[in-house]
Formats: C-alpha cells, sequence, structure tokens
C-alpha cells in the first residue's frame, strides 16, 4: 500500500507520525564504515570526476570515505572536515543550507554538500513531508538572496562568492546521475523551474538515469532538463561507470 502513497507522505504513515523518532533511529545505521569490493570502486568514480562540488541526497558517508578511508564523524562532536561558509540562523543551521565537507583530494579541492540532511546530525534529516517544505521554505528565502545578489554581481561586474550549494545549483551545470528524481521531491523540482526562469544562460541540467519514468521526462522536458538514459537495458553497476566515463570525458 505505501508503494502507492507519493514519497514524501510514505514515512508519515509508516512511522504514525513520529518520523523524527525512527530517523534518530536509522541514522545509527549510516555512520560512516570502511568500503569495499565493488561498492568502494564505483564510489571512487564518482569522486574521481574532475569536479570540486558534490551534491548528494544521501545521509550517508560513502564520499566521504571514498576520498578517506579513515573518515569518521559523530553526533554532536566537532568534525574538522564539516566547514560552514556563513552562521545562519537555527533553522538554516538545522537544515545545512551552508554546511560543507571539505577535503584535499588528488591535490584539488573537493566539497560534498548533504542538502537532505547527515546522518551525525539526526535534526538535519529531510524525510517525510513536513520537513520538506520546511526545507523548500529555506531554499525559497535564500534564492531570493541569490536572485538579488548575482543581479548585483553582474551589474557591478564582480565574481559572485557562492555561499550555499542552492548557488552551484543555480548557477553551474548540474549533472544528476542515478538519482530518480521522483516528483515528489518538491524541493529539486522547484529549483529546477526557478533555474528556467532566473538563471536560464548559467549552465544546464542533466539527468541520467537507467530508467526514467514517463512523466519524468515530460516534466523534464518542460524545465529544459537533458535527459539521458540508455537505449538497451543494463546493470546498475555498468551504466554509472558508463555515465561517469562520459561526463568526465566532457569536462
Amino acid at each position: 500500500m505505501l508503494d502507492k502513497i507519493p514519497y514524501t507522505l510514505a514515512p508519515v504513515i509508516a512511522t504514525g507520525d513520529d518520523v523524527h523518532k525512527a530517523t534518530e533511529t536509522f541514522c545509527k545505521e549510516l555512520m560512516p564504515k570502511p568500503l569495499s569490493g565493488e561498492k568502494a570502486e564505483l564510489i571512487k568514480c564518482f569522486v574521481d570526476i574532475p569536479i570540486d562540488t558534490i551534491i548528494t541526497t544521501n545521509y550517508s558517508y560513502e564520499l566521504e570515505s571514498a576520498i578517506l578511508p579513515n573518515f569518521e564523524c559523530k553526533e554532536k562532536v566537532r568534525n574538522k572536515w564539516r566547514k560552514t561558509t556563513i552562521k545562519g540562523n537555527n533553522a538554516e543551521n538545522q537544515y545545512g543550507i551552508f554546511k560543507y565537507y571539505d577535503f584535499d583530494y588528488q591535490s584539488s579541492p573537493k566539497h560534498i554538500w548533504h542538502i537532505h540532511g547527515e546522518a551525525a546530525r539526526p535534526s538535519s534529516v529531510v524525510i517525510g513531508h513536513y520537513y520538506y517544505c520546511n526545507l523548500l521554505n529555506k531554499i525559497h528565502s535564500y534564492a531570493s538572496k541569490c536572485i538579488a545578489r548575482y543581479k548585483t554581481c553582474l551589474n557591478k561586474k564582480l565574481d559572485f562568492q557562492p555561499y550555499s550549494w542552492i548557488d552551484y545549483f543555480l548557477l553551474g551545470d548540474v549533472h544528476m546521475i542515478g538519482y530518480g528524481l521522483n516528483l515528489s521531491e518538491i524541493d529539486i523540482w522547484w529549483l529546477i523551474n526557478l533555474k528556467k526562469r532566473e538563471f536560464s544562460d548559467c549552465g544546464k541540467i542533466h539527468l541520467y538515469d537507467n530508467n526514467i519514468e514517463d512523466p519524468i521526462k515530460l516534466l523534464s522536458k518542460c524545465y529544459n532538463v537533458e535527459v539521458f538514459e540508455p537505449k538497451d537495458k543494463i546493470s546498475y553497476i555498468d551504466f554509472y561507470k558508463d555515465t561517469l566515463s562520459k561526463i568526465a570525458k566532457t569536462l
């Protein structure tokens, strides 16, 4: 029955509207663990792409562990890799709009943004309709400032300084890999729409997946999202490796 419920509402039913308590429990299972085997090889392909910013909806730390095998973080303990661009209000701090992990990888900076929260900060985890709407509210508030700041920089011929993953999303090329982009992902769809309306000349959005549903293809076309899907069905491992290789060649 839950598979017929919108993605963001299913956790409400599954937990009897006690999403926060359930989140605290499952976050303990998502703390950093050593990577091994094919999974380690695949994640390594992600971090090897020559880009400095990775945006992820994962709550766990596979990307960090691929960059730094001894990576660790704990709840309520300061982390030397976690950085904050600017100090926001309590809600902005909760949802991590300005927080990212900063690494030096292969002599180049590598920044990882957990846009839906992270396991070591259970209060930051976005799961359930209530939390998605709260996050969208914060995104909307910040995006308005981003638009004004960007226009000012253009008029005064100044360099634009990104403070949040939202800036990178709106102003750069975005490659979404293996992210189903469920229609319930209201925060991301809203940003995609905003990018088309206000930043149409600032990079493109590319969606790569092994099996993209028709409604998502139709909406993507409306929002100028370029969709890439294998002609022949292949394993997800082969899909990821092939897609990452193609992207790396275009950078």
